[in-house]
């Protein structure tokens, strides 16, 4: 929406240079032709139009962003004691606790985070084999399964998302 909003918003800023100083002037290297006056009124009216959407859109986008869910996160307050992660794999970070989620990020093999809290999903079998786990960890605006991480917390350490 940001994107739609500064491409109307600056078609209307020229469109109302156009209008109200009526052409002559130099835009990117090039020289806008003069109109006439009957030209102006149009270009006027449609430049305040476009420039009055582009606002209405950020203004009616960001209570929507405001209201939109909350990142998840512990539901009770955080432990005394930072529980750190390292990921035994390379994985990938998904928007949902299960495999065919939206992917947020790559992380690599060795690659340390906070364990902030848990979520039961998808069980996952470890790329090396033998240790299968419905447990996920919630870690940089994603969920990242337990079987590529190294670290002894289990469900009980960390606070449910």
């Amino acid at each position: 929406m940001e994107t739609l909003s500064f491409i109307l918003g600056s078609g209307g800023v020229v469109l109302l240079l156009v209008a109200l100083v009526g052409g002559g002037f130099t835009f990117s290297g090039s020289v806008f032709p003069r109109i006439g006056k009957v030209a102006r009124v149009p270009c006027f009216v449609m430049g305040s139009a476009m420039l009055l959407v582009a606002i209405g859109l950020v203004v009616a986008v960001e209570p929507l962003a405001a209201a939109s869910d909350p990142e998840p996160g512990p539901t009770s307050g955080p432990s005394e004691e930072e529980l750190v992660g390292v990921l035994a794999f390379d994985a990938d970070v998904l928007l949902e606790p299960y495999v065919d989620a939206d992917w947020v990020l790559s992380a690599w093999e060795g690659q340390s985070f906070t364990l902030t809290c848990v979520v039961f999903g998808e069980v996952v079998v470890s790329p090396g084999g033998g240790y299968e786990s419905d447990l996920w960890h919630y870690v940089e605006g994603g969920y990242v399964p337990d079987a590529y991480v190294l670290t002894d917390v289990s469900a009980q350490d960390l606070p449910l998302c």
